[in-house]
C-alpha cells in the first residue's frame, strides 16, 4: 500500500520521467524505509527528538538556517562581494 502510494502521487512530482517510478520504487523502497525507520523510530532517538521526554540521548539537532548562517559567516573576506549568483537570478527574474 505505502509502495503504491509512493508511486502514484510522490513519484511524479519529484521525477521528470514519471515511466522510472516503478523500476525506481521497487529498488529503493526497501532499502529506504529499513534506513528510516531504524534512524527514526530508534528508541533513543524517538524519545528524546520525537516525544521530547528523554534528555540523556548523544543526538543534537541541527537547524538548516544556523547551519547556512555559520557557513556563510566563514565566507572568505575577498568572496564577499561576489554577488555572481544574485546577479543571475535577478536577471531570470526579471
Amino acid at each position: 500500500m505505502v509502495k503504491t502510494i509512493v508511486i502514484e502521487k510522490l513519484c511524479p512530482q519529484l521525477v521528470v520521467n514519471t515511466t522510472v517510478c516503478q523500476g525506481g520504487v521497487d529498488i529503493m523502497a526497501i532499502p529506504l524505509f529499513d534506513a528510516v525507520t531504524k534512524a527514526v523510530l530508534d528508541p533513543e532517538y524517538f524519545c528524546e527528538n520525537t516525544l521530547i521526554m528523554c534528555h540523556d540521548g548523544d543526538y543534537q539537532m541541527f537547524h538548516a538556517e544556523d547551519y547556512i548562517n555559520k557557513i556563510l559567516a566563514a565566507k572568505p573576506a575577498f568572496l564577499k562581494e561576489n554577488n555572481h549568483l544574485n546577479k543571475q537570478y535577478a536577471s531570470i527574474v526579471n
